[in-house]
């Protein structure tokens, strides 16, 4: 799909990664790196045949984002993820609340108001079964 009519390769995940990884991202990153990995990955692979460069199509890796790592074989003209997995935390935010009393006429109620984005940090491991 560029100027040169270079065909786009197919990149798809092996039965159970997808999901696998998928639960591994927070609930507010799962559609970008859903959209967007697959895509440039198949971006990268068909740059690179199409300068040229012989990729392996038994075992190829790739370190995707400088923390995800990606294992491609080709199968049937289509590469296939088999392997992926994560060797450093990712950064997510999720809504920080605190309760707070507000005077309304005469009561005096309890609610949760949206303070602001709490930062957190979750570890994750090798996507693959153990």
């Amino acid at each position: 799909m560029n100027k040169d009519n270079q065909t786009m390769l197919e990149v798809r995940f092996k039965r159970g990664k997808l999901r696998r990884f998928l639960r591994s991202i927070p609930q507010g990153m799962r559609f970008v790196c859903c959209v967007g990995f697959c895509r440039e990955i198949a971006f990268y692979l068909s740059c690179h045949e199409a300068s040229g460069i012989r990729m392996d199509t038994e075992c190829q890796t790739l370190i995707y984002d400088e923390r995800i790592t990606v294992t491609l074989r080709k199968e049937r003209g289509t590469w296939v993820i088999i392997e992926i997995s994560v060797s450093s935390p990712i950064t997510a935010y999720r809504p920080r609340f605190i309760w707070q009393q507000l005077k309304r006429g005469i009561e005096i109620l309890t609610c949760r108001v949206f303070a602001g984005w709490q930062v957190v940090r979750i570890e994750m491991l090798s996507l693959s079964p153990a």
